[in-house]
């Protein structure tokens, strides 16, 4: 169907996954609810076209032209959109998670309370944009991002519209654009609770170990009562959103295991009073060690403080975290699958979603029902899938119900991820398994709750 003529056309709730539409015309189509799953439609025209709640996971539009095209709540994650022309286009409340929009037009688009989660926004020309409610939680943007004139009242840093910026009020008018642009090459670090600056200083250890990377502490505010925000500046070559990713998770590893150790350590006097010298000696190590790095020094007890003292430099570490708590790092990245690959998978999988209805996070049990679901249409006799692909897909099932219970495990994450690619290829091999469930429906929904 490459060159299509459709324009016009009523195409709404229509399934056209993995079609070939490139450079079709689908000017002023009705898309609505479409199911454009890895659709191609590269250099495809659709503008003024309406494409509302429609699902274009994966889609290739490289270079199309989706000018005054309406997307409201479409799921975009991992679509590849570099150099298309979005200019004017209504994306409010779109998902565009780890999306390409390299290059892309988005002159006058509204992307209002649009999650744009490590979007990746390099050389993209959002002049004119309106960003009010996005999730902004690890994009990607550089020098060649255009943000004139965005049109912005607050936005969110982490997804569920946590992290609001500014925390009170609005931004005045261009506020988020000087603010952005005075500080293109850094990302603000808010803790709302304090800041465990042990761990805080190993994941700057752990991400100077890793070769290229440059970062540095530009700056600490106290921005409200008890609330700490940490500046941190990147070299302008590098992916932001990623190094920010790999920081955060690093310093939840970091301060799961102290709180572990804390907890050994707590009533015991002489191992508190040895806990407190060595988190002397570690910042004392910092400031001679790495002079370009400032923050501010504070401990008690290994208790997060947020008050204002003098500055100290932060720098290298060395030594294991086993120096100052007892015990060592060792399993901080988290369980791994070992025995996912035999036995009765099936058992495995009902216990995995067992374990996420008794989760106490209310939103948990929701993805324990999504599983089950598709738990249930793969076993049933007329999936039509193979035992091989039935055990296939019962694996990958697990793998995103172990995040679902460990949603910051990054070995787990990368497995998930893994999973959600390939579990709608395998799923589609079953005739009868789509007709007992709305596969595309459940997987956005996972993908969502997941953040992946």
């Amino acid at each position: 169907m490459a060159k299509a003529d459709l324009r016009g056309a009523n195409l709404r709730g229509v399934n056209l996954s993995e079609a070939i539409l490139y450079e079709a015309d689908l000017r002023g189509a009705n898309l609505n609810e479409a199911i454009l799953t890895k659709v191609r439609l590269g250099n495809a025209n659709l503008s003024g076209a309406t494409l509302v709640k429609t699902s274009l996971w994966q889609a290739d539009l490289f270079e199309a032209n989706l000018s005054g095209a309406t997307l409201t709540e479409a799921t975009l994650s991992r679509a590849d959109l570099s150099k298309a022309n979005l200019s004017r286009a209504n994306l409010s409340c779109t998902f565009l998670g780890k999306s390409d929009l390299t290059d892309t037009n988005l002159q006058g688009a509204s992307l209002e309370f649009a999650k744009l989660i490590r979007t990746q926004l390099v050389g993209a020309d959002l002049r004119g944009a309106k960003l009010t409610g996005a999730c902004l939680e690890s994009w990607n943007t550089d020098s060649t991002t255009q943000l004139e004139g965005v049109d912005c009242k607050y936005v969110y840093w982490q997804s569920d519209q946590q992290e609001r910026c500014p925390i009170h009020g609005n931004f005045a008018l261009g506020e988020f654009t000087n603010r952005y642009q005075k500080y293109r090459d850094t990302f603000d670090w808010v803790f709302y609770h304090g800041v465990n600056w042990i761990a805080l200083a190993y994941s700057f250890k752990f991400e100077w170990e890793r070769e290229g990377s440059d970062i540095k502490i530009k700056g600490i505010e106290e921005i409200d009562e008890g609330v700490i925000c940490i500046r941190v500046k990147v070299t302008p070559e590098v992916d932001k959103g990623k190094i920010e990713t790999r920081l955060k998770q690093d310093y939840q590893k970091i301060l799961a295991v102290v709180h572990r150790q804390q907890g050994e350590l707590r009533g015991k006097k002489e191992q508190i009073k040895l806990q407190n010298r060595t988190i002397a000696n570690l910042f004392h190590q910092l400031s001679l060690s790495r002079p370009g790095i400032y923050t501010q020094y504070y401990y008690n007890h290994g208790d997060t403080m947020s008050d204002k003292r003098s500055d100290i430099k932060i720098g290298d570490v060395t030594g294991g975290i086993g120096a100052f708590a007892g015990g060592d790092i060792s399993g901080v990245a988290g369980q791994n699958m070992t025995g996912v690959a035999g036995g009765d998978i099936s058992g495995i999988v009902s216990n995995t979603i067992s374990e996420l209805k008794a989760s106490d996070e209310p939103e948990v049990p929701k993805l324990a029902d999504l599983l089950e679901q598709l738990q249930t249409a793969i076993q049933q006799n007329d999936s039509g899938l193979s035992q091989k692909d039935k055990d296939k897909a019962l694996k990958h099932l697990n793998a995103l119900g172990k995040l679902g219970s460990d949603r910051k495990n990054s070995n787990l994450k990368e497995m998930a991820e893994n999973a959600l690619d390939a579990l709608p290829t395998i799923l589609k091999r079953g005739s009868g398994l789509l007709k007992l469930i709305e596969l595309d429906t459940i997987m956005e929904k996972m993908q969502e709750f997941l953040n992946l």
